[in-house]
């Protein structure tokens, strides 16, 4: 205080100055920066943790209506039928699944399906609609072997390979020594307009695999 006395009026009236306006009027702006700061990053974590949150129901959603189309199908005795038929050619075969029309009502019925595939090692089965014949190259794939991957990896029409959420399950045909594996695509047309409106960049993997969903394709 004693030197503050001893100092010009300016000098006194500039220290004044700043300990009571600038000072105060800095440290006022710096907390109301950081405060808002901090609100508008807890406004935005709580909007991407609303938006995580919408996106895991969505894909169990998706998820746990894919395994019940599969249950439909896989429990249901015309499909056992087709697949433990005794036939006697390739013709008789296609006749049978000519006839068989489940899964084309799963198919145009429910948008979130992208493919049914059916392979099966009956004999004279073709590929033909939903069935396919398991060959070497196909038995030798790991989800085919597994038959509980939900992730498969195959080449598009463009042959680029790509990443699809799929339900791979196993089909038991009682009475009959055949194979039968049964794969249900989702449909990525589905998922982006489930998933597509989001404002933040979503990516999905299947446990520690790739990524088979963004809805930025780059």
């Amino acid at each position: 205080m004693i030197s503050f006395n001893k100092m010009k009026i300016g000098k006194q009236f500039n220290i004044v100055y700043v300990c009571a306006v600038v000072i105060p009027v800095l440290a006022l702006g710096v907390f109301l920066i950081l405060n808002t700061y901090n609100m508008l990053l807890n406004h935005h974590r709580d909007l991407l943790h609303g938006s995580n949150n919408s996106s895991k129901k969505i894909m169990k959603e998706v998820s746990d209506q894919i395994y019940n189309i599969s249950d439909s199908i896989a429990y249901d005795s015309r499909t056992i039928e087709v697949l433990g038929g005794k036939y006697g050619s390739e013709m008789e075969f296609r006749d049978a699944a000519r006839a068989y029309t489940l899964i084309d009502s799963f198919v145009q019925n429910y948008s979130q399906i992208g493919s049914i595939t059916i392979y099966t090692t009956t004999p004279y089965a073709s590929d033909f609609k939903y069935f396919k014949t398991v060959t070497d190259e196909i038995k030798a794939k790991d989800w085919y072997q597994k038959a509980v991957s939900q992730l498969i990896v195959e080449p598009n029409s463009y042959k680029n390979v790509e990443y699809s959420y799929s339900l791979v399950r196993k089909i038991t045909v009682l009475g009959s020594s055949c194979e039968v594996v049964m794969v249900i695509k989702v449909s990525e047309n589905y998922l982006e307009s489930r998933l597509g409106d989001s404002e933040y960049i979503t990516l999905i993997t299947f446990a520690d695999s790739e990524i088979f969903y963004s809805n930025k394709r780059s």
